[in-house]
């Protein structure tokens, strides 16, 4: 069973490098949806190694600013070569847990939830359903000013992951302010 969800994860992989082979390109022009997909693309195939991560982003001109906030703990931010005005890539990496942010001012989460689940249904298609590994309480657009919107979970290999969706900013909450960020923990 273990070797059929390896070889289904690899497929799914090749997949996502498939469709967003375009991507690069397409962002080049400020679209919002190619900066957000081709982010969460390299953050799903580089979950297990974020120096692999940092590479791939680097080698599409992202710009890297390292944000020290302690003796052992960085926050990686990349902003895409369109400028920061289409968004950000921030990495965190601590006790082999791998954490991505793509945020954006120019996409809400009301719209951010359903794109963020087409797009994985396409790239990755079985590997992620709507929901959390625990069944918490569904969280929409509104109806908790408390917490993230309620995303999508997959079981990777060596990794309970989840994405969830908030706006843009320091508390990415489920509250629509015409922004949004894609909050990813592996």
């Amino acid at each position: 069973m273990a070797v059929l969800a390896d070889r289904t994860y690899l497929l799914s992989l090749a997949l996502a490098a498939q469709v967003c082979a375009s991507f690069p390109a397409a962002a080049q022009d400020g679209d919002v949806a190619a900066f957000l997909s081709e982010a969460m693309t390299l953050c799903i195939q580089n979950y297990r190694d974020p120096n692999a991560l940092v590479q791939e982003l680097d080698a599409r001109g992202y710009s890297y600013t390292p944000e020290q906030m302690g003796p052992d703990e960085t926050i990686h931010w990349f902003t895409p070569p369109q400028g920061a005005d289409l968004g950000s890539v921030m990495i965190t990496y601590e006790d082999f847990s791998l954490f991505c942010a793509i945020g954006t001012d120019r996409m809400g989460v009301t719209e951010m939830v359903p794109f963020t689940g087409e797009f994985l249904e396409q790239s990755f298609p079985g590997l992620f359903s709507f929901g959390t590994h625990e069944n918490r309480p569904v969280v929409t657009p509104g109806s908790s000013a408390n917490d993230a919107c309620t995303g999508y979970a997959a079981l990777l290999p060596q990794s309970a992951t989840e994405i969830s969706i908030g706006g843009n900013g320091q508390d990415p909450v489920c509250v629509e302010n015409g922004t949004g960020q894609i909050m990813m923990s592996f």
